[in-house]
């Protein structure tokens, strides 16, 4: 005759006591990007990467995005886009950082609430239009505008809007 298994049920199971409590942590609450942008900002090696531009075209009720690969050449001072990362593609836009009147950052409280979250809102010193761009997420938005306006800054931009370039 086969032998049977027996078998306890598993609520019958010794658990493991609870840890004791451990000291809490003091940990220093991080710095808003608000507040870190009032400081000096190291600029990166390169800046590059991918953001949404808003398409000028005004044929459509709403506006619409399109994925940008954006760098900011050094050398020349530009900021440049492109559909692709590829060195063949063609730039399809580029701007002057000594051009760039002001970088704004969309959000709650802010004149861009109507733009999506995480919004970079460039201004041009010769046109009056704007260039939106989207990133994705909060700390890369950051990131982008307070590099941007410490390059634009370097090479000569970032007036304001009631000062021109003689």
């Amino acid at each position: 005759m086969p032998t049977m298994l027996s078998r306890r049920p598993s609520f019958s199971r010794q658990r493991k006591p609870p840890p004791p409590p451990q000291p809490e942590k003091t940990v220093a609450a991080a710095p808003s990007p608000a507040a870190a942008m009032d400081g000096p900002v190291v600029p990166c090696k390169a800046l590059r990467g991918y953001l949404k531009k808003k398409h000028t075209s005004q044929k459509a009720f709403a506006p619409k995005y399109g994925t940008r690969f954006c760098w900011v050449d050094d050398v020349k001072g530009t900021l440049c886009y492109s559909k692709t990362q590829s060195e063949l593609a063609a730039v399809r836009s580029s701007v002057l950082l000594r051009d760039i009147r002001s970088v704004e950052l969309s959000g709650e409280g802010t004149a861009y609430e109507h733009l999506p979250a995480h919004s970079i809102v460039i201004y041009h010193a010769e046109d009056p239009a704007q260039h939106v761009f989207v990133a994705e997420d909060r700390e890369e938005a950051w990131m982008w505008g307070s590099q941007l306006s410490a390059r634009a800054a370097a090479a000569g931009g970032m007036l304001g809007e009631d000062q021109k370039r003689s």
